[in-house]
């Protein structure tokens, strides 16, 4: 795994940022729409009102974003996620799916600006994020 993103990384990243945020709101529902069309079985996982989820989905997301040139600083904050998550029956298993579905919503919100190397920087960034979630999820 990437440990640090590469300057073009976190600049490819932040510039596509500016156009989610323009469709915030889009991109959450897009996200949630492949992931339970990827497995509805994770449907029941999701016990807040999907507005609340998405919602939530973003918040993260910026404070990812907010943290980029930091991460260390934000792993704390990530691993209390991935612990919270094993509450709801969240596996190690399920990152993948969530990491399709991220990439996929990401493709139809930035269309052709959906770049390989957009693409690359943001993969990198999400396997970054997850790591310290993975390590909470996994704690005893």
């Amino acid at each position: 795994m990437q440990l640090y993103l590469t300057n073009d990384e976190i600049r490819n990243i932040k510039i596509s940022y500016q156009i989610i945020m323009k469709n915030s709101k889009c991109f959450a529902n897009h996200f949630y729409d492949c992931l339970f069309e990827f497995s509805p079985l994770l449907k029941p996982m999701f016990k807040k009102k999907r507005s609340i989820q998405e919602l939530h989905f973003m918040e993260l997301l910026n404070s990812a974003i907010s943290n980029i040139n930091r991460p260390q600083e934000f792993d704390g904050v990530l691993k209390k996620l991935g612990r919270d998550h094993k509450k709801y029956g969240v596996e190690v298993n399920h990152f993948t799916l969530v990491k399709s579905a991220f990439m996929l919503a990401l493709e139809h919100i930035l269309k052709g600006k959906f770049a390989r190397d957009v693409e690359c920087a943001w993969s990198n960034y999400f396997d970054r994020l997850a790591a310290p979630m993975i390590c909470g999820l996994c704690d005893k």
